[in-house]
């Protein structure tokens, strides 16, 4: 430990205090006439006095920081203090110059007050004073929303978070009987009604609360009486959350959190006799969905899965991570694309599956509108090829992946998922049941919402919204994937099932939801701009035809939608998938245009032709 001017200080005011404890002691029994006494009162002073720094040194009273002092140094400095006086005593009598014990009595209990008063009374002295951060600046005036442990405990946390000192003037409290009590140097000043007056007269620059997630109307209500009073909020995490969390003062948003409801999730039991024992295929296995959904289908305990995919870094890392997680399936990595018809028939030739989950598609909204021909070869060409290839080889059921985009849809993207379901639903039942599963857009997904807020969030920048009044529906992964396998379990050929999402989602509030939970302000003019609906992007989103109807099946949580794709025939819906493969064929963008159109009653057209008149 280096000898710096404050240890010293320290160590003087420890010897100041003794000295003073010892005259008291003598004072008080003598009443002040030391007489021949004298003499042996400077010899035990100076014992003390020698005594009290060596033994403060070895209790560790210079080496700690007395702002943040607790019980533990309260007992560091009655052991200091006593050994001090003990060893003064010693030395005192052997040296023939003791006084009586009740003088060493009283110093002792003295020394103890005055020592821990010049040590803890700094916690109280400090708070008060005015405070700066490194660049010279005068620190920020806090207040503090709630009372409870966490929040009594913020003022120090404040410290230790932030660049700058922080302040804390006060508490607010909304329970009338707390108002006036006094918390550490602070006092609760009143409740979030009297927010305005408090600001104004003790110059607030800042209200500070913990984020209870169970709570954010609460939150929206004070950060609502916050800007009105003009003065910045801010939410951080409760303090449980801070040590389990890496991050201390950003949490990790998850999907959850956003939808407010608790998913179903793979826990629920399944009737996974299809999958159990069996040889699984799943495409896209390397996507958000396609690898959630290879993690719940081993907890189904397959024999082998067929992990496909064009990706082969995505195929890789699920791979490994699988072969580590369930050693005990047989886990096999496959590099193909669905379009390449000789790559698709080796795979069944070789690994005969009997369960097909069809994931890989191409999603975006925005890039199918520039590459129709593109969409057009893989939503549709690739499902094609991978159905009547199942069928060839006998798989017992394929589940398709679709999208609430199929329904009435205004861009290539919706009309090539539309597209797909015709194919599939319509097709006679021979060697394979087909099954859809439609549902919105999922959060936590590569390119979802979610995870652009994450990335706008990080860098600082302002959350996109498209439209103030755009809607959609939500869901999580975990809810994609159960109900995919769900589906797998209940349904016969030719069905299409959706989850019951409940109303669709404004992205305006989901992104008020993420400012809110990342502990931002949502009500901050410049928290989120909006950049207006792209070419294909709809203002809302359905999840059905006006002429399909919703039947219920075994799990409440999940619904068939009946009368899809009435009055179309397999033999007209086989004739416009060739036209549309005629048209990938030609690379003829507005060919695959009006074919889509043609047989899902969209307007789609081609980039080149609505830019031109944009």
């Amino acid at each position: 430990m280096s000898v710096s001017p404050w240890r010293v200080l320290l160590a003087l005011i420890d010897v100041a205090c003794v000295c003073v404890a010892m005259l008291v002691a003598a004072v008080l029994l003598y009443d002040g006439q030391f007489g021949s006494l004298w003499h042996t009162l400077r010899i035990t002073m100076g014992l003390i006095a020698a005594a009290v720094p060596l033994c403060h040194y070895f209790a560790g009273l210079y080496s700690r920081i007395w702002e943040y002092a607790s019980a533990g140094a309260a007992i560091a400095i009655v052991a200091g203090t006593s050994a001090a006086v003990l060893a003064a005593y010693a030395l005192a009598t052997l040296l023939g110059a003791s006084l009586p014990v009740v003088v060493w009595y009283v110093t002792w209990l003295t020394s103890i007050v005055l020592v821990g008063s010049a040590r803890l009374g700094w916690r109280v002295i400090r708070p008060l004073l005015p405070r700066t951060n490194g660049n010279g600046k005068t620190s920020r005036r806090v207040l503090v929303y709630g009372t409870g442990p966490d929040e009594c405990a913020l003022p120090a946390t404040l410290d230790r978070l932030y660049d700058h000192a922080c302040q804390t003037v006060g508490y607010l409290d909304d329970d009338p009987t707390r108002r006036g009590l006094i918390i550490g140097a602070a006092k609760v000043l009143g409740s979030l009604a009297d927010l305005p007056q408090i600001v104004r007269r003790w110059r607030v620059d800042e209200v500070v609360l913990t984020m209870a997630l169970d709570d954010r109307d609460r939150i929206r209500a004070i950060y609502d009486a916050c800007s009105k009073a003009g003065v910045r909020a801010r939410a951080i995490p409760p303090m449980v959350e801070m040590i389990e969390n890496e991050h201390l003062i950003s949490r990790e948003v998850l999907a959850e959190d956003l939808l407010e409801r608790e998913p179903p999730t793979s826990a629920v039991q399944l009737r996974d006799e299809y999958l159990r024992g069996k040889t699984i295929l799943v495409t896209g296995a390397g996507g958000s969905i396609g690898s959630e959904l290879c993690r719940q289908i081993c907890q189904c305990r397959p024999a082998r899965l067929l992990l496909l995919g064009r990706g082969e870094n995505r195929i890789h890392w699920i791979y490994l991570y699988l072969r580590h997680r369930f050693p005990e399936v047989d886990t096999i990595p496959i590099i193909q694309n669905i379009t390449v018809a000789s790559g698709v028939r080796r795979v069944f030739e070789q690994y005969h599956p009997q369960v097909v989950f069809h994931t890989a598609a191409h999603k975006h909204v925005y890039l199918m509108e520039r590459e129709p021909v593109e969409a057009v070869r893989n939503n549709v060409g690739g499902t094609r090829l991978l159905a009547e290839t199942a069928e060839e080889f006998g798989v017992e059921r394929f589940v398709s992946i679709s999208t609430d985009k199929a329904v009435a849809p205004g861009g290539v993207m919706g009309a090539t998922k539309r597209a797909a379901e015709l194919l599939l639903i319509t097709r006679p039942l021979r060697r394979t049941q087909f099954i859809c599963v439609r549902f919105g857009n999922v959060l936590g997904s590569e390119g979802s919402v979610l995870e652009i807020f994450r990335r706008q969030w990080r860098r600082r920048e302002p959350l996109t919204v498209t439209d103030p009044e755009a809607t959609r529906y939500f869901m999580t992964i975990p809810e994609a994937c159960f109900l995919v396998l769900q589906a797998g379990a209940l349904g016969s050929h030719g069905q299409i099932f959706l989850l019951d999402m409940g109303h669709a989602v404004s992205i305006m509030k989901l992104a008020q939801e993420f400012i809110l939970l990342h502990g931002g302000n949502p009500f901050d003019p410049e928290a989120i701009c909006f950049t207006g609906l792209r070419h294909g992007e709809k203002l809302h989103e359905t999840l059905t035809y006006a002429d399909e109807e919703l039947l219920p099946t075994a799990d409440k949580r999940i619904l068939r939608v009946g009368n899809s794709g009435a009055g179309l025939s397999a033999e007209v819906v086989c004739r416009h998938i060739d036209g549309l493969e005629a048209a990938v064929a030609a690379e003829d963008e507005q060919a695959a245009c009006d074919g889509l159109n043609e047989l899902t009653g969209s307007e789609v057209r081609p980039y080149k032709t609505w830019a031109a008149s944009a």
